[in-house]
């Protein structure tokens, strides 16, 4: 799909070359990379250098597009990992107290905060921090860098939506745990409220939440494209932008494929975290 839909960008021969270039040299141009052949000759060489690891070469930079993505790929990593991490860290202990303390202000709080983080797009909430934290205040800056305050402003651009998603998951999941018997029991045994919750109520919450949470780590992988425009930051997001806007190809056919990939084996590790958590799911193959 994705092979088929870069080709209606336009032609990379217009973009490529200069507007003075004559009809000789577009045609040559065309020749050199393969774009005068037929589409189904073009889509069997790209799927026979997929096979071999080899994505081409990029069109702008002369270089191996396959490289260009490894070498992006740290940034998109990082971004994602702290984007992530955050999410999880305060969405998990707040989603679970608003459970516990239903229709308190906590249980309040984080219900209007979930709904808000859901309700607003990323990129305007990363123009309303730029212009607050780095144009007004100047205590953050407004592109990547080096540095580990460069990730602050647009990790927490993309962890926002999570939070609210995972904090809504979370109570739901929390609420519907405890209405369960085993929890009752363990109540009625006399333990304390901090033990059923962490061995009893928790640990069974957590799977449809560890769902959600695999599925939103690859939407951050490859939706952090905007992201990764407004601030600047040098991950797969960005070259995406860059490779389409130049048409260049193998580039853009490149950092999809990857990230598809990505986002398959990010499921696959849900499922397998899924295994360890569940005993119910590794006793059904054995019955």
């Amino acid at each position: 799909v994705v092979f088929g839909m870069v080709f209606l960008s336009g032609d990379p021969a217009i973009l490529m070359l200069p507007p003075e270039a004559t009809a000789d040299e577009v045609a040559a141009f065309r020749q050199a990379y393969g774009f005068d052949d037929p589409f189904l000759v073009q889509y069997g060489l790209f799927l026979g250098g997929v096979l071999r690891g080899d994505w081409g070469e990029s069109l702008r930079y002369k270089k191996p597009a396959l490289d260009m993505v490894l070498e992006r790929l740290p940034a998109t990593l990082q971004l994602s990992g702290v984007s992530m991490l955050l999410a999880v860290l305060v969405a998990l202990p707040l989603g679970t107290l608003a459970a516990m303390y239903r229709n308190s202000i906590v249980d309040y709080v984080a219900s209007i905060f979930a709904v808000i983080g859901q309700s607003m797009p990323n990129y305007w909430l990363g123009f309303l921090l730029v212009m607050l934290f780095a144009v007004r205040l100047r205590l953050l800056p407004t592109s990547g860098g080096p540095g580990w305050y460069y990730v602050i402003l647009p990790a927490i651009t993309i962890a926002v939506g999570v939070i609210a998603l995972v904090t809504r998951i979370t109570r739901s999941s929390v609420l519907e745990v405890q209405r369960e018997d085993y929890v009752r029991t363990a109540r009625s045994k006399g333990l304390k409220e901090l033990a059923v919750i962490n061995r009893h109520v928790l640990r069974n919450a957590m799977l449809p939440v560890i769902t959600v949470i695999g599925l939103q780590f690859g939407y951050i992988l490859g939706g952090a494209v905007v992201i990764e425009t407004i601030f600047a930051w040098p991950g797969l997001g960005l070259l995406a932008i860059q490779a389409i806007f130049n048409r260049d190809y193998p580039l853009v056919q490149a950092v999809v494929f990857f990230l598809a990939v990505s986002f398959v084996l990010i499921n696959l590790v849900s499922d397998i975290i899924y295994h360890v958590l569940d005993p119910r799911i590794r006793t059904v193959g054995r019955s």
